[in-house]
Formats: C-alpha cells, structure tokens, sequence
C-alpha cells in the first residue's frame, strides 16, 4: 500500500488496536489499586482509541464519495453513478465495513459513556475501559487479520479499476441508508451496559449504582434495535416481496432475540432498584443479551446458515466464535465468583405479586428466545447429523410463539 489516504486508515486503526492494549492493562492495574493516574490513563487511551477509529472511518467513507477504485471494498460496493446516499450507505455494504462500523459506534458511545459518567461511577470506571478497550480491541484485530475484513486492502496502482460493480440493486434503498446503521449499532451499542455489567462484577459494586447507568445504554440499544427492527420488515415487505414484513428469516431471528433479551431486562431491573431481588437475574440478562449480538454476527458471517441477509462463507466466523466463546467464559467465571454477592435481598411475597408478574413476564421473553433459538438452529444441527436437510418456516414459529405472545399480552 502506498502511503496516501487509505494507508493513514490502516494506520490509526493499527494504533486504536494497540492504544485497547494500554487501556486494558491500565485499566485493570487503576482497578485493583486504585491509583488515580492509572485511572487517567486508561480514560485517555479510550478517548484516543475512540480518535483513531474515527479516523480510520472518515478516510473509508471518503473513499467511497471520491470513487477512490483502488480500495477493493470501494470498487466491489459502488461505481460512479451511485447517488451520495447510496455511496454513504455502501459504507456498510460489506463485511469490512459494516465491522469497521461496528468498532466506529461502540468505541464512540464507550467514549462517551466514559465523558458522562467518569466523575459520577469512579470506581466502575477502570473497570468499564478496561472491558471496552478489550471488546474494542477484539473486533479490530478481527478487522486487521481477518482474512477479507481489512477495509483498506488495495489493488496495485497499475490494476486500479476506473468504475466499480455497484452496490447490490436490492440495497439501493433509502431504508437500507438507515435500517442497517440501527440494527449494526444496536448490536455494538449492547457492547456499553455489557462493560458495565464486567466492572460492577470486577469491583464487587452490585448494588443499584450499576444499574442505574446500565440502565440508561440498554435503552439506547433497545431504541436502535426496535427502529432496525422495524425498518428492517418495511424493506423486506418493499423490496423482497415476502408478502410480509417478517418471515422468521435466520438472521432476522438474530436480530429479534437480543431485543427480545434487552427487553426483558429493562423490566426486571425494576425489581432489583425497588426490592434489591433478581440481581444474579440481572447480570444474566444484560450478558445474555450482549452473547446474542455476537452469536448473530457468527452465523451470519460463518455461513453456518442460508440466508437473504448473510455473507459469503469464510473464516470471519472462527473469529467470532472464539470471541463468543471468550466472552462466556469470561463473564462465567465472574458470576461464579460473585454468586453469594449476588444474592437477593428479599424474597417474593406470593405468586401473584407484582415481582413475581414481572419474573413470569421475563420467563416468556426469554421463552420466545428460545424458541427461535431452537428453530433457527435445529435444521443445521439434524443436517450435520443425519444429512436430512429440513427447514422451520412461519407456520412452525406461529405456532409456538403465538401463544406465547398472547400469553405475554
């Protein structure tokens, strides 16, 4: 790569991915010693991280509005007669782009959570940069060694094409300018009540202070995630012709059970702040909800499923396997640490009191979750077993979730 806009791209987001390792070592140190110039530094490099990936995303959506040809993402996502919104919107018309998005809103909204709430939670916050320098940092490596994620791969300067292929004509939506932008930053906004969930387990503050905070991200991520939601089935009534707004598509499962969990969530932490019951419910809701995002982006991007909405198969998906898998472990072990600091402060008066209304209301939720967990997945597991190929389509989910949903009602 010569050394031009592109390569100053490639630049900051090698130096946001070393600045999470300064975050996370910092932040860890601040949070069991409690020194203060720890604190800052940890503070800093988030905030710094949070430049260069803004950095490197300005330089990728310049590329697209100049027709910069020589990055290969540019010339696959757009040509020269796109209009600017669909030139803005082929940003995230790829895998390494929407990736990069990823990264570009959850290190913005951690910086800005930190901005907030620095002064207000001091003791959660060595913890919290430190886990969002962590999630951050996962997804960058991902973006830098990922085979086929690197959004400023190049061709050689005599190959530079002069037009491009376009972006998908199904794209070429005003709602695919804004359905994708939601749903992509719902998923990454989850990544901020999560690290927050991370530091009140790390420092033992399991009391309402986490909550009140956590509170305030798991409904900015609930709004992204419906608005996604929402404009995702207009597109889909619009422009695929299902004759419908939901089909019970794969990666639409994906995209509805994290709201579904969230949901549940913002309902049960009510509980916790009136009656100091339901906190290890908590804790496994908000980590529930967050696993969720991220086992979406793996069967999307692994091909493990077939789907309207999914990328070309590749090893994209081992990557979020493994962060999958890190990331269960991780927050596993600190429940199981703090499981006794967990325990509820009281106990539920009768069966039909109102804590146990918003339990039952929780169960159904999650219920729902489960089976569309199920449904999503059991076709490709009876395949891998028996190589009998069977899918679940609307009538099979209305079946099971009608009831449910009315129950729920």
């Amino acid at each position: 790569m010569e050394f031009g806009l592109p390569a100053v791209g490639s630049l900051a987001l090698h130096a946001a991915f070393v600045l999470c390792a300064v975050g996370i070592v910092a932040g860890v140190i601040a949070g069991r010693t409690g020194k203060k110039h720890y604190r800052t530094v940890a503070s800093f490099a988030l905030w710094t991280v949070f430049g260069f990936v803004a950095i490197a995303a300005l330089v990728y959506l310049n590329a697209f509005v100049t027709h910069d040809f020589s990055l290969k993402n540019v010339q696959r996502y757009s040509d020269v007669s796109m209009p600017l919104p669909y030139l803005i919107a082929a940003f995230w018309g790829g895998q390494a782009g929407s990736l990069l998005y990823w990264v570009t809103v959850l290190s913005s909204l951690s910086a800005l959570a930190l901005l907030i709430h620095r002064k207000t939670e001091a003791v959660l916050i060595p913890w919290f940069c430190a886990t969002a320098s962590l999630l951050i940092g996962s997804l960058i490596f991902i973006l830098i060694f990922a085979p086929g994620s690197d959004p400023f791969a190049t061709f050689h300067v005599l190959d530079a094409p002069m037009d491009g292929q376009g972006l998908n004509p199904l794209l070429q939506t005003p709602l695919m300018v804004i359905h994708p932008p939601n749903q992509l930053g719902g998923f990454a906004s989850l990544g901020v009540p999560f690290a927050f969930t991370v530091a009140a387990l790390c420092c033992g503050r399991l009391g309402t202070d986490w909550l009140r905070v956590t509170r305030i991200w798991a409904l900015v991520s609930f709004l992204l995630l419906s608005i996604g939601n929402i404009l995702g089935g207009m597109w889909a009534y619009e422009e695929l012709g299902w004759g419908g707004y939901w089909a019970w598509d794969p990666v639409e499962n994906a995209a509805f059970m994290p709201w579904l969990a969230i949901t549940a969530f913002l309902h049960s932490i009510m509980v916790q702040e009136r009656r100091g019951m339901l906190k290890r419910w908590n804790v496994v809701l908000v980590t529930f909800a967050f696993l969720l995002t991220i086992f979406g982006t793996y069967i999307t991007r692994s091909g493990l499923i077939e789907s309207v909405h999914t990328f070309a198969q590749s090893s994209i998906g081992d990557y979020f396997a493994a962060l999958l898998i890190g990331s269960i472990v991780m927050t596993a072990a600190l429940v199981i640490w703090r499981w006794k600091d967990l325990k509820s402060e009281a106990n539920f008066d009768s069966v039909l009191s109102r804590e146990a209304a918003f339990l039952g209301n929780n169960w159904i939720l999650l219920g729902i979750v489960f089976v569309i967990l199920w449904g999503t997945l059991f076709p490709k597991l009876k395949e891998m077993v028996t190589d009998d190929k069977v899918s679940f389509g609307p009538p099979w989910y209305n079946q099971y979730i009608v009831p449910l949903a009315i129950v729920l009602m």
